[in-house]
């Protein structure tokens, strides 16, 4: 969780010279290095360490409860970060398609420049500042139900099959969700917009 905190945070840290620099690869690069570390974070270490904080029979709740949070934060999110991170008020697709490249270009730095680095150096901040609360102070550990770890706990991961299904069902799972959430404001768009996907409605 320690080691997530701190990606997410330098990944905060790099939206400051991605918008100095006006440089989509550098923001992309950032933008990675952010979501890495959220799912370093939530989805590998924080759910597991959730799911052995109490009974058994009560692990599916916790982490309900636990994934809750998430889930408002992604909602209320893009929001917030956009009202306290972006001050420029974009163009629409059309205007933007209509642009000479050299205008063009000058909106990108625009749009670029328009970030304000105070908030982002508050998120990243405060996610580092986490990470060390969370690795200096002694947070409850798990009982083993008395199994003894020896030398078989050092086989290859690749080894345990629930590991190796689990991690090709997160990896679908991400993309479905990444998939979804890209393209459902497209089922809120007008008649027009479908023409082009349906020959029969030309």
């Amino acid at each position: 969780m320690v080691a997530g905190l701190f990606t997410m945070g330098l990944g905060a840290f790099l939206f400051i010279p991605a918008a100095r620099a006006a440089s989509y690869p550098l923001f992309l690069t950032a933008l990675m290095i952010l979501a890495a570390g959220h799912y370093r974070a939530l989805q590998v270490a924080a759910n597991p360490y959730v799911a052995v904080l109490g009974p058994a029979e009560t692990a599916s709740s916790r982490l309900n409860l636990a994934q809750a949070f998430n889930s408002l934060g992604t909602t209320i999110g893009p929001y917030l970060g956009g009202a306290l991170i972006l001050t420029a008020v974009p163009l629409s697709m059309e205007s933007v398609r209509q642009l000479s490249p050299e205008a063009l270009q000058a909106y990108r730095i625009h749009e670029a420049s328009s970030v304000k680095p105070a908030p982002t150096v508050v998120i990243g901040l405060t996610l580092f500042v986490l990470g060390i609360a969370i690795a200096l102070f002694k947070t409850p550990g798990h009982a083993t139900g008395g199994t003894s770890w020896n030398g078989s706990a050092r086989k290859s991961v690749w080894k345990h099959r629930n590991l190796v299904l689990g991690t090709v069902g997160i990896f679908v799972y991400v993309g479905a969700e990444v998939a979804i959430g890209k393209f459902s404001d497209q089922l809120s768009q007008p008649a027009e917009h479908w023409k082009c996907f349906c020959p029969g409605c030309r």
